[in-house]
């Protein structure tokens, strides 16, 4: 999807290339030099990284307990760091005032639904 956009596009990807690389290191797997490669090439404006949601949703939903949550969390935020990037932490909140604080953080203003 990365290759496929243009550059006056706007994108959001739930997952980047370099959660990849988190995803890696936390089952303490080799990283391969494809990946390597892929995350030197494909680079992204802005990286938002959104705090775990407490309490944990143990509905059956998700599989990771809420630590094993918080340690993919921190070392996908410490991976982006890692390849050049400032990633942008949201905190716990509403998903509305979640998407205005990275609305913000581009320069787009979201309509308000009458």
């Amino acid at each position: 999807l990365e290759n496929a956009s243009t550059s006056n596009e706007i994108i959001f990807f739930d997952r980047g290339i370099v959660d990849s690389l988190a995803y890696h290191h936390v089952h303490q797997l080799k990283v391969s030099k494809e990946l390597v490669q892929l995350i030197q090439k494909l680079r992204y404006d802005h990286i938002f990284v959104l705090d775990t949601i407490l309490p944990y949703d143990t509905t059956g939903r998700l599989e990771d307990d809420p630590q094993f949550s918080l340690k993919v969390r921190n070392e996908i935020e410490k991976a982006y760091r890692e390849q050049g990037y400032t990633p942008h932490t949201l905190p716990q909140s509403k998903v509305e005032e979640r998407a205005n604080r990275i609305m913000q953080k581009i320069g787009i203003a979201l309509k308000k639904n009458p």
